[in-house]
């Protein structure tokens, strides 16, 4: 489960994730929506190791939006992505398939 809080002064979302394994509200990612994109960038830990958390919303003006995680271990220099997801609007026309 997520919570998702806007913050009007400074324009920036920040979003808890809740894990249901142990009901603890996880550090959140903070960051805002610009044109087509939105990225959202955080401190937690993995494995017991600090580590820095992106989540990176693209094409949210589009009819299929994509969303990625990663994880940085050197502060951001560098990123793993471990998981994506991309979505179609319910109400969007099914592509043709190809053969």
């Amino acid at each position: 489960m997520s919570l998702r809080l806007f913050n009007p002064a400074s324009r920036q979302w920040q979003i808890y994730w809740v894990d249901n394994r142990s009901g603890v509200l996880q550090p959140p990612v903070s960051g805002r929506v610009q044109g087509s994109e939105a990225v959202f960038e955080g401190n937690d830990e993995h494995a017991g190791r600090p580590i820095k958390v992106r989540f990176r919303w693209s094409q949210v003006d589009t009819t299929a939006p994509r969303w990625e995680q990663a994880f940085s271990a050197d502060g951001g220099v560098t990123w793993e992505t471990n998981w994506v997801m991309n979505f179609r609007r319910a109400d969007a026309k099914p592509r043709a398939s190809t053969p």
